[in-house]
């Protein structure tokens, strides 16, 4: 037999084998073992289509295999996933997501064939897997990703998820859109729909065909859609505007049909759609396009990267932002002329250069971040968003190198304009860290070094991320950490009181101590935290949010200083980013006339008297309210800690420009409310000047002596020629200085001061004419003339020097309300803020600063007054020209009045406002009170008005009260405690009002109409102070007035002893009554019983007869 003869059939019919030839083409049979694997693989991929298939989960891939096998047309292969296994019936094979599952086709073909009967060649595929074997094409080159649904893997539906979608939880793709489905928190219809407008494009689910309708019902889910019930039309509507049709006949209705109108809203219920009250709580279902605008555009701004691959460099924006998109690291494209950069990082920066944009890639809607941009963003700078990533603006960040490349910071760290410039402070993701490495102090000194940062606390950890990040600062070293605990350290808690402690793995306590409270403190080596005895020293580290206030606003007020710009800005918020990106540079902003100029300022000034347009002083400080300085270290003497002036400590609004003087800049024109008061009186540089503007003119030696009145106050000393110049600015002719001889400070002067370095005549001091003295020029020129020579002067002084006297043992009145301080400093500084401010009184260890003007001993001798003036000893007065009198005794002169004081005591020990009603004085009648100058009787006990007028009438110069003021009135009427006469009465046939002992009619009081005219007398109300007309004959209190009169209280006249005796005699007489009365009612009672015994002792008539007889 030939080869062509070597093939064999059989016939039909036969029973024998045949030879033929083998090109002949005859139908044919094929065999192979039923043991043979009906399965071909594709790891990494999967099918989602099941429809039509029994939703069973099979536990293993050989019975899932036999289930498939047993379906025949109905299943096309098995997907594997999480340990599960399901049957498939679609035949396209996608790439998995995630690579979680593994596809098995059923069929009956090799590798490399497909079609029907297995006859049709696979075309090469480029991934070396084997093409689909049902329908010829190659596997996984489609541009997305599917899984089965992870809520319900007996889904049927086709691709599930896409690169497109969002890379979040619980987001799935179907049919070119995405969704996001929302089963374990809960929300109203409201609420869920503001949460899906979270994201970008993206609103409650809009069903648009039947088939998505089948998909989003069996996610079998009690979920919100966009669906709505208008009781207008009765009929319902999508969101979209978009009627419901024949999809609205389907709803039900959940309760009594009776409350439909209600129940406005639709949601999902298993496999049906119900209508519900929209105020329910309910999961909700989000739908978007698969392909939206993901770019959100920060101008002037970059995304921090170290580096940058050469790879990641596009030349056109599309192709950048394509690949940007499906890339899922990819987190945005910085746009630098014609190079578009892909970076990764999600922190952004201001770029120094110009032209520079970040696209940043982001989901979440604008001023949305989070998890599921379920957060809102804070305020921006001009309301760009925040990072859609962290949450964060990016408004004050910047590349510590400001030669940066254009695409990332390269060779710097990022810092924060709203951090504090100091060393040792650094920011990492929103917020500002100082790490203390040089001194060491215990936990409590730590916590109140930080608290004097404004809103620093002790480092708080909320993240291993920022954990890690310590750990590269801290290296080998241990620093306090505000973790702190009590009851032996068995409760935990940090100081920053807003972060609640919770024990975290990532983050050990180790408990090395046996004290009931302990204080933990950071290793640098491995990042725990060890809770130790509190009073241990070492390093700290403290932290704030970049939130943080670092700018205070004053109006109208204006700074001296240099400008940081060369141009001023519009914008505030443009003026603002611009002095926080120059750091320590600058210091404060100035707005005037609308426009902004950036500052290194040395000082702020008040504008007095200023009604024009906004003048704003805007001040940078890092410093909590009542600390400046360096590391804030400094305490404010301020009273107010807010008004803390940061250069000095003291409050701003000491010094003052006059508002003319604001064109000038303020370099003329200052007042300093620490210089005397007295007009004439000039602030410069830490110095207080006082420049005669009066016309009036002395010699050299009268005003010396006019400047010597004040206080440590002598004539100009020039010290620089910045100073020579500012004097000079200020002068309109020659004045005298206290230079005697060139280059010698004035015999008569004391300032350490010394001409050296002026532009003065430099003879010396040999030659010198002893009879001539120096004058200051208006041009600047220093001259010598005779010291007879009448003409205006200069005296010099320091800023706010020895401005308050103290005398111990006495107390200045009238407290201001509210103003009440446990530091002298404080009470000092209020005073110097209030015009009227006399001094300050210390009463019972807090001082006060006080309105009264008369010094007056106190009953308690810790107490002490410091009166405000700054004239010196023996003078007061207007310009300290007035000569105080010899005092005699313990009497002191006042440097406000004048007058001998210390005559007046009160006798008040509890509150110092009631002082002015219980003062007594020496020249005045015992038992009198004291006031104003003048002494005042309050009679405890009545009489009519002419029996009050004469008992007035009896002491040296006293009458019935005579109100001569308001104030004098007010103090009656608050001292006073029962209607009272006064001398006031009316006369009848004038029909007018007098003061007893005066003719003239009395000025116009608010008296109580008459009606009847034998009411013609005036009592005075208690606490009101209101007149009430009274008949002169009743009874009542009286109020006597007189002035002054030395030794009254020594007098040998009493007025009160006739009162005194004839109590005396009332009580005497009232006890001999009572003593008679007694004795003889002792005696009468006495008798009847002496009487009544004797009775008792005689026997009856008749009973000694009868004893006889017996």
């Amino acid at each position: 037999m030939s080869v062509a003869e070597n093939c064999v059939l059989i016939r039909n019919h036969g029973e024998l084998l045949q030879a033929e030839n083998c090109s002949m083409e005859l139908p044919f049979v094929c065999k192979r073992p039923d043991t043979v694997d009906m399965f071909l693989s594709y790891p990494g991929h999967v099918v989602t289509l099941r429809e039509n298939l029994l939703p069973v989960t099979y536990i293993s891939l050989e019975s899932a295999k036999a289930a498939c096998l047993y379906e025949k047309d109905h299943c096309t292969g098995v997907v594997s996933s999480e340990k599960k296994y399901f049957l498939v019936s679609g035949t396209e094979i996608i790439q998995s997501t995630g690579q979680a599952h593994d596809f098995y086709l059923k069929t009956g073909c090799t590798q490399g064939h497909f079609g029907t009967h297995c006859q049709a060649v696979c075309p090469p595929c480029h991934n070396r897997l084997p093409c689909n074997a049902v329908t010829g094409t190659c596997v996984g080159t489609s541009s997305f990703t599917c899984t089965l649904q992870s809520m319900d893997p007996r889904c049927s539906g086709g691709k599930v998820s896409s690169n497109l979608c969002p890379f979040r939880p619980k987001w799935h793709y179907f049919h070119s859109a995405c969704y996001y489905i929302e089963n374990q928190s809960n929300k109203t219809w409201a609420e869920a729909r503001e949460r899906c407008r979270s994201f970008k494009e993206t609103g409650l689910f809009v069903m648009n065909s039947t088939l998505e309708k089948m998909w989003v019902l069996s996610q079998n889910v009690s979920s919100w859609i966009g669906l709505t019930y208008m009781t207008r039309n009765s009929s319902y509507i999508w969101i979209d505007g978009t009627a419901a049709g024949a999809q609205g006949s389907r709803i039900f209705t959940i309760g009594s049909p009776i409350l439909t109108k209600q129940k406005t809203c639709v949601m999902t219920f298993g496999y049906f759609l119900v209508s519900d009250v929209c105020s329910s709580f309910r999961g909700w279902i989000c739908k978007r396009a698969e392909v939206v605008s993901l770019y959100t555009e920060y101008s002037g701004k970059s995304l921090y990267t170290p580096h940058v691959p050469t790879a990641n460099i596009y030349r056109d924006l599309e192709a950048a932002k394509n690949v940007c998109r499906v890339r899922q690291m990819c987190t945005g494209v910085v746009l630098t002329g014609n190079s578009y950069v892909l970076h990764s990082s999600t922190v952004l920066f201001n770029s120094w250069k110009n032209g520079v944009d970040t696209l940043l890639k982001t989901d979440c809607q604008h001023g949305r971040y989070g998890a599921q941009c379920e957060d809102k963003c804070p305020k921006c700078l001009h309301s760009s968003p925040c990072s859609g990533y962290s949450g964060l603006c990016s408004d004050h960040l910047y590349c510590s190198n400001k030669t940066q490349n254009l695409f990332f910071c390269e060779s710097g760290y990022i810092f924060s304009g709203k951090c504090p410039t100091e060393a040792g402070w650094w920011y990492w993701h929103g917020s500002c860290y100082y790490f203390q490495t040089t001194r060491k102090s215990s936990w409590m000194e730590a916590v109140q070094l930080c608290r004097q940062y404004q809103d620093a606390h002790l480092l708080w950890i909320v993240s291993a991320e920022e954990k890690e990040w310590l750990l590269t600062k801290t290296s080998q070293i241990t620093t306090w950490t505000g973790l702190s605990g009590h009851k032996y350290c068995s409760v935990l808690a940090w100081s920053y009181s807003q972060y609640p402690y919770t024990t975290e793995t990532w983050l050990p306590v180790r408990r090395r101590t046996s004290n009931y409270k302990c204080c933990a403190h950071f290793a640098g080596s491995d990042g725990s935290l060890t809770a130790i005895g509190c009073s241990q020293k070492h390093l700290w580290t403290c932290k704030r949010k970049e939130e943080a206030v670092d700018i205070l606003q004053y109006s109208p007020y204006y700074l001296l200083g240099k400008a940081t710009s060369n141009s001023s800005i519009t914008s505030l918020q443009e003026a603002l980013k611009l002095c926080r990106s120059q750091r320590s540079l600058c210091n404060g902003i100035l707005k005037s006339e609308e426009k902004h100029r950036t500052m290194f300022a040395s000082q702020i000034v008040q504008i007095k008297g200023y009604t024009g347009p906004d003048k704003i002083a805007y001040l940078k400080s890092a410093c909590a309210p009542g600390y400046y300085g360096p590391e804030c270290r400094e305490t404010c003497v301020c009273n107010d800690p807010v008004s803390c002036n940061p250069f000095t400590g003291e409050c701003i609004g000491i010094l003052q420009c006059l508002s003319e003087f604001v064109e000038h800049q303020c370099q003329r024109g200052v007042l300093s409310l620490k210089c005397p008061r007295d007009p004439g009186w000039w602030y410069w540089n830490d110095t207080c000047y006082y420049i005669e503007a009066r016309n009036t003119t002395l010699t050299r030696e009268e005003a010396r002596d006019f400047c010597t009145a004040y206080n440590g106050t002598h004539l100009l000393q020039l010290d620089s020629e910045a100073e020579k110049a500012w004097v000079s600015s200020m002068l309109n002719g020659s004045v005298w200085i206290g230079i005697s001889t060139l280059g010698q400070r004035s015999a008569h002067g004391n300032s350490k001061k010394t001409p050296s370095g002026l532009s003065a005549p430099h003879s010396k001091t040999a030659n010198a004419n002893p009879n001539e003295c120096f004058q200051l020029g208006a041009a600047g020129t220093v001259r010598r003339v005779s010291c007879l020579t009448l003409s205006s002067w200069v005296c010099e002084r320091k800023e706010g020097y020895s401005m308050f006297w103290r005398y111990p043992g006495r107390v200045l009145l009238n407290p201001l309300e509210q103003l009440n301080y446990s530091s002298l400093a404080f009470a000092q500084s209020a005073c110097f803020l209030e015009p009227h401010c006399t001094g300050v009184t210390k009463w019972k260890k807090r001082y006060t600063p006080v309105l009264g003007t008369q010094l007056v001993y106190s009953l308690n001798g810790q107490d002490a007054a410091y009166l405000f003036s700054a004239c010196s000893e023996g003078w007061y007065g207007s310009y300290c020209q007035e000569k105080c009198p010899q005092c005699p005794g313990k009497l002191v002169c006042n440097k406000i009045t004048g007058r001998c004081d210390s005559r007046v005591t009160c006798q008040e020990r509890r509150d110092l406002k009631l002082c002015e009603y219980r003062l007594t004085s020496s020249h005045c009648f015992a038992f009198w009170r004291y006031w104003n100058g003048s002494c005042y009787y309050f009679a405890p006990y009545v009489m009519s008005w002419r029996e009050a007028h004469a008992m007035c009438r009896k002491f040296k110069g006293a009458q019935l009260l005579k109100l001569n003021t308001t104030e004098e009135q007010i103090w009656v009427s608050q001292t006073v405690v029962r209607n009272s006469w006064i001398g006031l009465r009316y006369n009848i046939s004038t029909g007018l009002w007098f003061w007893a002992d005066d003719e003239q009619a009395a000025p116009s009081w608010d008296l109580i109409n008459v009606t009847d005219y034998l009411a013609v007398c005036v009592q005075i109300m208690p606490t009101t102070g209101l007149f009430t007309a009274s008949h002169c004959t009743k009874r009542a209190p009286w109020i006597c007035k007189a002035p002054e009169v030395p030794g009254a209280l020594q007098s040998a006249h009493h007025w009160w002893s006739s009162l005194v005796w004839s109590v005396l005699i009332a009580v005497f007489v009232v006890v001999i009554t009572m003593l008679v009365t007694y004795g003889t009612v002792y005696r009468q009672k006495k008798t009847e019983d002496t009487q009544q015994e004797r009775r008792n002792e005689t026997p009856p008539q008749g009973s000694g007869l009868k004893a006889c007889e017996t």
